[in-house]
């Protein structure tokens, strides 16, 4: 289904009179595993011990690469295709590649291996915004790997120089969704440490994500229920509808993948954000694999 403008569709009343922190919104977890490289080096967010085998020349490639891509990969759709099927939260991990294809320094997306340029992912967002103007997105820097300040500069002046006066700035009120519709404003970044350096940087503060770390499906729907029931007002809130391997999962299904371990909360999320979840008003609803199932248009609707 195409979501695309579903943020313009929503009706006069819900945009007139909710904010950002109020309405359901899609997002994805990860948003860039599916562009992971086995042919970069393991990242920065692994054990030391992972990196030393991941890179080692002979059981990198043809053993311990393949089995961090099938447990690390939580999605498969590009930045342009989660875009329109109505992704409107980002979850966005970077670490920095000391050496590029071309010998220089690169921002890549990370989850265990690199991924696309984040740079790049950046530009495929601003071009869809500027096609869909009254769509708001939400970037979410959750973790910087093997970044100084002087790397952090140059990100965030790439956002400043990428989105512009789209960047919504901080303030104690959230504006309504139609007035930042109407101030022509798409775009909210949460990027904690510098917060208080750049209005338009959010603190982490603003938005609350607790991560339940489990497999077990039972136990992260009930720590979902649990949580949300007390989330606070006026900020963002990130329902982690995600199941978490741990090496002992791993060691025991090595030649499985994320996606198939995954079958069951893909069965169950529809239903229980129907019945369970929406008698408390979820925002974020985070994913994996969102524009591989149905569960965009299950969270959009919850606006209705």
């Amino acid at each position: 289904m195409d979501l695309s403008d579903w943020m313009s569709d929503l009706s006069e009343d819900v945009k007139a009179n909710k904010n950002i922190t109020q309405i359901a919104i899609p997002g994805s977890h990860d948003c860039g595993t599916y562009s992971l490289d086995k042919s970069l080096p393991v990242g920065p967010d692994e054990a030391d011990i992972l990196q030393s085998l991941g890179n080692n020349p002979i059981l990198g490639p043809t053993l311990v690469k393949p089995i961090m891509y099938r447990w690390s990969t939580t999605q498969r759709s590009s930045i342009a295709d989660q875009l329109s099927r109505g992704i409107r939260y980002f979850d966005i991990r970077v670490g920095k590649l000391e050496a590029g294809p071309k010998g220089d320094a690169q921002y890549r997306l990370l989850h265990g291996l690199y991924g696309a340029e984040l740079f790049s992912i950046m530009d495929d967002m601003k071009s869809f915004l500027d096609e869909h103007v009254n769509e708001i997105v939400i970037l979410d820097f959750q973790h910087m790997f093997s970044c100084s300040d002087s790397d952090h500069r140059t990100i965030i002046k790439r956002i400043e120089s990428t989105f512009g006066a789209k960047l919504l700035e901080q303030s104690k009120e959230i504006p309504s969704l139609k007035e930042m519709q109407d101030a022509e404003k798409q775009v909210i970044v949460i990027y904690g440490p510098y917060s208080d350096s750049y209005d338009y940087l959010w603190p982490r503060v603003f938005c609350l994500s607790p991560w339940a770390n489990t497999m077990d499906l039972s136990l992260l729907l009930k720590f979902l229920l649990k949580h949300m029931t007390k989330r606070p007002k006026n900020c963002l809130y990130v329902t982690q509808a995600v199941l978490t391997p741990n090496v002992k999962t791993i060691l025991f299904k090595p030649f499985s993948t994320l996606f198939k371990q995954e079958k069951n909360v893909r069965e169950t999320l529809p239903n229980w954000l129907q019945t369970e979840a929406a008698k408390h008003n979820p925002n974020i609803v985070m994913a994996d694999f969102v524009a591989d199932y149905d569960i965009p248009s299950v969270i959009v609707a919850l606006n209705q």
